[in-house]
């Protein structure tokens, strides 16, 4: 099997490429070089033809020949009908005879064109082949007709490359001036998706200048020649603002999926705390966030000691109204839950339910932990950790899992009290309009469409997250 086949040989699911290899590693749990050893060639990984070694792995195949035998790999190669050692490799016009012979008929006058230039006539026509054909450039037009309205006459079209053409957005009416060759790779209206910074990536800074906070934006001296959008350098904390359209598969030319973990990684090696915000989560959740940013600089503005509070078991009402007004990602249904409370209510709170993955069985999993918006509370994870560990005990659990999203930190603070590290989950994924996240889950396979294929068909592009940290704490 090579790179072009396009179905998997262990349930035939028609792919290519790299959906191939994602369809490969989700849904069967293998990483496509295994995959191949195992479906492809019997389980034995193939090695060099000549000595035997180990070979290169490339797309679903490996080489025939290892690199200290390449030479001899070569030769072979050649005479099987692959390519062979050029004749003239090494050799010049004055240890050649014929490419001696070659270069004196080439040169000079022996030229055919020498002493020759284009005419004005040769010049309008060389022109004119290069510029497509008017019915060829309605077809590529048409192809975007539901975004944009051309308003060149076509009459007078004349370079796909050279001449600006102006197209009205069928959104916003904002007249576009784009080539022909920018429309075709898919060039977006320049007031509906502006480039450059973002109004929300400009409202962090403007909201944390405001506090008196040193703001560097545009940072590539830090994990260079990558940037940081917003950088506090007194605080070793940066914010990477990641618009959903731009950080997309929605966007020209598609995003690298490891693009936010790899950066995440980069500042880590460099000291710096990276938090990484979706627009979507600035526009319905920018209390959380920034709460989330004035935790990790040490300047929350309330500061309550668990041992102050009280421990209560909050009805299912206040769980949710409280973790969809102070965590991220809002509230998901939970098995129990213990809070911490004052006068006001709630200021922290921590839910539990069974584990999803069958490999966790018998533990449970911490759902949700939260603090209220703008509070420090010392203590209050292991206080309530405490009372969640006496009530799993109660119920037979063997121990306690949680995930710690890998956007906002690696999750220190379970390590703190007493969970131990048991790896990450690898990459995660949404899918997005360009202005909202979708669980993923919502676009389950069905019996007739793949999850692409029904994300392809809703207009829906995957934007990449940096997955979780798992934390075990043992009974």
């Amino acid at each position: 099997m090579m790179s072009g086949e396009s179905s998997c040989r262990i349930c035939g699911h028609e792919a290519t490429g790299k959906d191939l290899t994602n369809h490969i590693r989700r849904e069967h749990g293998l990483k496509s070089e295994g995959y191949t050893i195992q479906h492809i060639h019997g389980g034995v990984r193939p090695g060099c033809e000549v000595c035997g070694a180990q070979t290169r792995y490339v797309a679903f195949s490996f080489k025939r020949f290892c690199k200290a035998c390449a030479r001899t790999g070569s030769s072979i190669a050649g005479r099987e009908g692959g390519k062979a050692p050029a004749w003239n490799r090494g050799a010049t016009k004055a240890t050649d005879a014929r490419i001696a012979r070659q270069a004196e008929s080439q040169s000079g006058e022996g030229n055919p064109f020498w002493g020759r230039r284009h005419s004005d006539e040769t010049r309008q026509h060389i022109s004119l082949a290069k510029t497509l054909r008017k019915s060829t450039v309605m077809e590529r037009i048409q192809g975007r007709e539901a975004d944009f309205e051309l308003l060149t006459p076509l009459e007078e079209y004349r370079s796909r490359q050279g001449q600006h053409l102006e197209f009205r957005c069928r959104t916003c009416g904002t007249v576009n001036r784009k080539t022909l060759q920018a429309f075709e790779r898919g060039s977006q209206c320049q007031h509906c998706f502006p480039v450059g910074v973002s109004q929300g990536e400009t409202e962090v800074a403007d909201w944390l200048r405001s506090l008196g906070v040193a703001v560097r934006t545009g940072a590539r001296d830090v994990i260079g020649p990558k940037e940081l959008d917003i950088f506090l350098p007194e605080h070793g904390v940066a914010v990477e603002f990641n618009g959903l359209y731009w950080h997309s598969e929605l966007a020209p030319g598609g995003v690298d999926r490891r693009g936010h973990i790899d950066k995440t990684l980069l500042a880590n090696d460099a000291g710096v705390r990276l938090v990484h915000v979706f627009s979507d989560e600035w526009a319905r959740k920018r209390e959380v966030i920034e709460s989330m940013l004035l935790h990790r600089m040490g300047a929350s503005p309330n500061r309550l000691p668990a041992r102050s509070l009280r421990v209560v078991v909050p009805s299912v009402g206040e769980r949710r109204a409280f973790f969809e007004r102070s965590h991220v990602s809002g509230d998901v249904p939970a098995t129990t839950s213990f809070a911490l409370a004052d006068d006001e209510g709630i200021v922290c709170c921590l839910s539990l339910r069974k584990p999803r993955q069958k490999k966790w069985a018998g533990m449970v999993e911490i759902a949700r932990f939260a603090t209220r918006p703008y509070t420090h509370v010392p203590g209050g994870l292991q206080r309530l950790l405490k009372r969640g560990r006496e009530w799993a005990l109660a119920e037979s659990f063997t121990g306690i899992i949680t995930y710690a999203d890998r956007r906002f930190g690696e999750g220190e603070g379970y390590a703190r009290v007493g969970f131990e590290s048991a790896g990450d989950t690898g990459i995660d994924y949404w899918y997005t309009d360009g202005s909202a996240r979708i669980d993923r889950f919502s676009l389950r396979a069905t019996a007739s469409l793949s999850e692409m294929a029904r994300a392809r068909e809703a207009g829906l592009g995957r934007v990449w997250g940096c997955g979780s940290r798992i934390w075990v704490l043992r009974s």
